[in-house]
């Protein structure tokens, strides 16, 4: 009851025998799902790039974008218990009103910058340094290259939950947020060992609290941590022939082994549960591979 949670307050009435069934709930339909196509999607995005065209050996791609995207639904059609939704799969959280679910979609992300480039190590014969080297020499200083990418963009959109289900008895409904925007600022640090979110997790639970009557809280109010990684290569071209060369490679993925981590969650994956404060915003994944080197060898003909 605390919870505003009169779902289960009407099935645990029921079960124990001190409401007769068929009020409140249909004997036989407590979880019937009724599909419809009410969902729907807005985006908005700006992207620019910068585009260098190879020459004096270095080619490279700069991009921004800026952009924001909202449903009140992020599932794809037809997905009723879906994987990629958050916390309800294909349910909207008011069936009645479906607007009370819009808000940013769960794969919305405001800044996103990325690149990649190649550059021929200005060495070696027809290079601006040692270009009459001989053969041998040549084989040793020239053809070596340089090629990465790189990736940041800002947190992922995430849901509260407030273990309640007053709208359906199968959908656990946002809490309402009733505190200052400033406690729920991000910064990941560790807390007695475990990965924290927020950089006061205290003040950020206590800026919500659970629906009363029929109500839900805002979709997806609240934000991630930031992803960041760079890949390097490498190589060294072995010219054989001039219809054959040889390539070695040397691969770096996350080169600076930079931990990237994932969005916090207890009984589901990028929730946060306001009656549950040992799980609030602790984080338990990443959402990048450690750092790990590959090696490869090339026969171009």
């Amino acid at each position: 009851l605390q919870y505003g949670d009169m779902g289960s307050i009407i099935f645990g009435l029921q079960f124990n025998g001190l409401l007769p069934f068929g009020i409140g709930f249909n004997p036989q339909y407590p979880y019937s799902v009724y599909a419809t196509n009410t969902s729907a999607s807005n985006y908005d995005g700006l992207l620019m790039t910068l585009h260098k065209k190879y020459s004096q050996g270095l080619q490279f791609d700069l991009n921004y974008t800026y952009s924001h995207s909202i449903d009140n639904l992020s599932a794809i059609a037809n997905n009723v218990f879906g994987e990629n939704a958050n916390f309800s799969g294909g349910i909207l959280c008011d069936a009645l009103n479906p607007r009370a679910c819009r808000g940013n979609s769960d794969f919305d992300i405001t800044h996103i910058i990325s690149g990649d480039g190649i550059y021929d190590l200005p060495f070696g014969r027809g290079k601006r340094f040692l270009g009459d080297a001989s053969g041998w020499v040549n084989q040793v200083i020239g053809g070596w290259q340089i090629a990465g990418d790189t990736q940041w963009h800002t947190g992922l959109a995430f849901t509260t939950l407030s273990n309640s289900f007053p709208l359906s008895f199968n959908n656990d409904v946002p809490a309402i947020f009733n505190g200052n925007t400033s406690a729920l600022k991000v910064k990941v640090h560790n807390d007695q060992g475990r990965v924290q979110l927020f950089a006061d997790s205290t003040a950020a639970i206590n800026a919500f609290s659970g629906p009363t009557g029929f109500q839900a809280g805002s979709r997806n109010n609240l934000r991630g941590p930031r992803l960041s990684t760079t890949d390097l290569s490498v190589n060294k071209h072995f010219p054989i022939h001039e219809n054959y060369a040889l390539e070695f490679r040397a691969e770096a993925y996350n080169v600076f082994n930079h931990p990237s981590f994932g969005l916090p969650g207890g009984r589901f994956g990028g929730t946060a549960d306001i009656t549950d404060p040992q799980t609030f915003g602790f984080i338990s994944s990443t959402a990048s591979v450690a750092r790990f080197m590959q090696f490869a060898l090339r026969f171009d003909f």
